[in-house]
């Protein structure tokens, strides 16, 4: 196994993703026209045990997301053959079921990431009227979230991108 992602300097990242980037797109270049890439990826729960880190860091320190981020797709290139495209881009994450918070949901993650709920008031009590209102920008994990987004966007040449939820404008 290469693990030649995990000691390398922090400053030395972006330069190797591009370098792996260049290297995958040459390899693209001969694929023929129809061809259907074989891709994989690494269930997040994965990853800190490999690297060695807690998943509630990954979640709420964007500087720390955007190095591991990095080191991961770094680490990928290097051990695993299949054809996934290596990129720039990156997700806001802030872990899962974060629309669940919306509602007054707690998410609690365990080191390695698998998400936790604590009793939610519903359970004691179906009535709506305990939800109560909310803000979008501001009920749940929502202000992390686009804090995380806005974090990854200030950041040199790395793109911020969400598939959850998606934010334009």
């Amino acid at each position: 196994m290469n693990n030649k992602a995990m000691t390398l300097p922090k400053a030395e990242l972006i330069g190797e993703i591009e370098r792996r980037i260049e290297q995958k797109s040459k390899i693209q270049v001969g694929i023929p026209p129809g061809h259907i890439p074989l891709t994989g990826y690494m269930e997040n729960i994965g990853w800190p045990e490999l690297f060695g880190f807690r998943m509630d860091e990954y979640f709420m320190n964007p500087d720390f997301a955007i190095e591991q981020f990095l080191r991961q797709q770094i680490w990928w290139a290097d051990n695993v053959d299949d054809e996934t495209m290596l990129t720039l881009e990156m997700q806001a994450d802030v872990g899962m079921y974060w629309d669940m918070t919306l509602f007054g949901q707690d998410v609690i993650h365990t080191d390695i990431g698998v998400p936790e709920f604590p009793e939610h008031p519903f359970r004691k009590s179906p009535d709506v009227k305990l939800l109560g209102s909310f803000d979008f920008f501001e009920t749940g994990v929502m202000p992390q979230l686009i804090a995380k987004y806005h974090q990854i966007v200030k950041s040199t040449r790395i793109k911020a991108i969400n598939s959850k939820p998606i934010f334009q404008g």
